[in-house]
């Protein structure tokens, strides 16, 4: 139902786009059939009436000035209308009844900061933030309201965070300009909660509805005034920044799920079997013994594993996603609210558990890597471990409380506006991540991560980015391999500028990656002129040039490499097959020969060789390799076919037709390998086979 929705919406927008407001109406009446409420079809009317009137003094003799208005007015009240119908529809598929309560008009003392946290003041936070969500288009009053509520440093900090999540919320159910008015008015406060929540949800509620602030003309300039701002872009550079690492989180969850967390269990194995020698006794001393330490650090498996686990992290990575995901299901996370709650240690569970040993989980609780949802999520698993096994595991833990305190005391980031802006930034993205991937009901919501990466070159959006804001969104696109969403970053920047050779060799990998070889040669070369002899370079532009099949160039690539690294064994084969693919023979034979000295064995030196071999003639050579190739775990189909061919060369037709037989039961499909024969007939033919005898041959292997 929702896509249907949204693609009749659609429509209406662009008809009303064109001004083909007829037709936009046949289309809204087609809306109003799935809500059948009077005052859409009352609305409605109004437009048609309203569209009729202008219609009629149109094309006359006498131009009508205010025809620009009307336009104006009547492609802002279909859109909003549209907006209004759709989200009726949404909430009553939802089952939601919007709160019929004015705004705010919330007196209640438990507002205000207070010590307490009982469940009348959670109540409250889940009424207030419901009302915001689920509020309709916001009045002139309202907005005004809402910026007092935000503002008032009396009230506490967590219930106006939330009203601005809510707000976001709201904004991406359906348009409304009030909601960027709101936003605008309160970006620069000194507040680094809110601040972060307003540029974060600024941005993505603008990724969805870029198109429609775009007609608007008092908020477009306004809009636009803001991203001139050299400060405002600044703070936008790092909301970008960690909105778009979420692309790279499932890349990140899988890396740690196959090839971090393994390799620290295998040593955690290694770590019980040590302590079974030890004896029982030394499994229950309190004492942790330094030998088991340097047995961890000593492993160099886990110790590669766990720097690579701290670069991630530093790096920005989204790295306890796979750790939390599976804590969400905590009836705390029922409540659509608390996937937006500050972590706040006087709530319920979480105050009782640091009453008890506030120094050690002081560290999780003011974590800057840990958002505020994977918080919630730890303290509630937590508060699942029976109370006499707390108290233990407490008691354990209660020796590191000092150390503890004193990097937290030591951390210089609560002092530093910059810092702590970023820090909120980070796991306030963090936290609608989780939601959107998470929330059971997700799916009855706008995902904006569905937006924020799309980009267009002639867009308004885009547009609105200063030179060093697309660098860094270009910089960050490219980092989590969007490469489809850089390419209009790095083709403006190139326009602008000639940059550096670092920037050529990234943007021609994003056009290798979209297969765009042509162009990727083109940034390739320019990379190659301002930093000759650059390896990678020489590499990924041979590797387009053999796409394009442009052999020779190719070749020019890899004789360079060789003569900058002489015995790059890779570099050596894939010349020789450039040979190959020019009918030289003799010089692939050559090289096959060399990189068979340097190392023995190769399979495909030894494949290459003797290819080479039967096609040069010397077919008893070639045999002794076919030999070698039939015997090793990689043998291939195409090998199996060739060593067919050298034995029937030689005469010895019964080995030749078990080499058939092999490259058949490897191609797994009778149809392929007939083609695959049928394709080789040229060789075929010189060993004396005609026409006919290859179909026979192809018949007998196939019975």
């Amino acid at each position: 139902m929702r896509q249907y929705l949204e693609n009749i919406a659609n429509e209406i927008y662009r008809l009303a786009d064109t001004k083909l407001f007829a037709l936009a109406f046949v289309r809204l009446r087609v809306l109003l059939k799935e809500l059948h409420e009077w005052w859409a079809i009352q609305r409605c009317e109004e437009l048609e009436t309203l569209c009729r009137q202008m219609l009629r003094y149109s094309l006359g003799d006498y131009e009508d000035p205010e025809r620009g208005k009307i336009v104006a007015q009547l492609h802002m009240g279909i859109c909003e209308l549209v907006d209004d119908i759709v989200e009726a529809i949404e909430l009553q598929n939802m089952h939601i009844v919007r709160p019929d309560v004015q705004f705010m008009g919330l007196k209640s003392e438990l507002l205000y900061t207070s010590q307490v946290f009982d469940e009348k003041r959670a109540k409250e936070h889940i009424e207030v933030f419901r009302n915001v969500w689920l509020k309709g288009r916001l009045t002139a009053d309202e907005r005004r309201e809402l910026i007092t509520f935000i503002e008032n440093g009396e009230i506490e900090l967590t219930m106006r965070v939330m009203v601005v999540s809510a707000l976001m919320l709201k904004g991406l159910r359906m348009y409304d300009k009030l909601v960027l008015m709101i936003y605008i008015a309160l970006w620069d406060t000194v507040e680094a909660q809110i601040k972060a929540r307003v540029i974060v949800g600024m941005l993505m509620i603008l990724s969805v509805y870029a198109s429609r602030v775009e007609r608007d003309v008092e908020l477009k300039d306004k809009i636009e005034r803001l991203f001139a701002d050299e400060k405002f872009s600044v703070n936008a550079d790092k909301a970008y920044k960690y909105i778009i690492n979420t692309f790279g989180t499932d890349k990140v969850t899988k890396k740690i799920t196959t090839e971090i967390y393994p390799e620290i269990f295998k040593s955690g194995a290694k770590l019980h079997q040590m302590l079974k020698e030890e004896g029982g006794d030394a499994m229950n001393d309190d004492e942790f013994n330094p030998k088991w330490e340097k047995a961890l650090m000593d492993d160099e498996g886990v110790s590669a594993k766990l720097r690579e686990f701290g670069d991630m992290q530093m790096q920005g990575a989204d790295v306890y996603m796979s750790t939390f995901s599976s804590m969400k299901g905590y009836a705390f996370f029922n409540e659509l609210a608390h996937w937006f709650m500050p972590f706040d240690v006087k709530q319920g569970d979480v105050a009782r558990m640091m009453a008890d040993m506030p120094d050690v989980l002081r560290f999780f609780a003011e974590s800057t890597h840990i958002c505020n949802s994977d918080k919630y999520s730890f303290f509630y698993s937590i508060a699942q471990i029976p109370a006499a096994n707390f108290k233990s595991m407490m008691t354990g833990m209660g020796a590191d409380a000092e150390a503890v305190r004193e990097d937290l005391d030591s951390e210089s980031w609560k002092n530093n506006p910059e810092k702590l802006y970023a820090v909120e930034v980070r796991n306030y993205v963090l936290d609608l991540f989780r939601f959107y991937r998470l929330y059971p009901r997700r799916k009855e919501f706008v995902n904006p991560f569905d937006f924020i990466d799309k980009f267009e070159s002639d867009g308004w959006l885009f547009g609105l980015m200063g030179l060093d804001l697309k660098k860094s969104v270009c910089k960050y696109l490219f980092e989590v391999e969007k490469f489809a969403e850089a390419r209009c970053f790095f083709e403006y920047l190139d326009a602008q500028q000639v940059w550096d050779a670092y920037f050529y060799q990234q943007m021609g990998y994003c056009y290798q990656q979209l297969g765009e070889w042509n162009d990727a040669v083109g940034c390739y070369e320019k990379a190659d002129l301002l930093e000759s002899n650059d390896v990678w370079t020489l590499k990924r532009k041979a590797l387009c040039y053999r796409r394009l099949e442009r052999w020779n160039e190719a070749i020019e690539c890899y004789e360079a490499i060789l003569k900058l690294k002489e015995e790059d064994v890779a570099t050596m084969l894939n010349l020789a097959n450039m040979y190959v693919s020019i009918d030289d023979f003799e010089k692939a034979r050559m090289l096959l020969y060399k990189v068979d000295y340097l190392r023995p064995n190769n399979y495909k030196a030894m494949s290459g060789l003797a290819w080479c071999l039967f096609v040069g003639g010397d077919y008893e050579k070639a045999m002794t390799y076919y030999d070698k190739l039939s015997q090793h775990k990689d043998f291939s189909a195409e090998d199996a076919l060739n060593g067919g061919h050298t034995f029937w060369a030689l005469g010895a037709k019964d080995i030749a037709r078990e080499y058939y037989r092999k490259a058949k039961a490897l191609i797994d499909n009778d149809v392929k390998f007939a083609e695959k024969m049928i394709e080789d007939a040229e060789y075929l033919k010189r060993l004396g086979l005609s026409d006919e005898d290859i179909v026979i041959l192809i018949n007998q292997i196939l019975f």
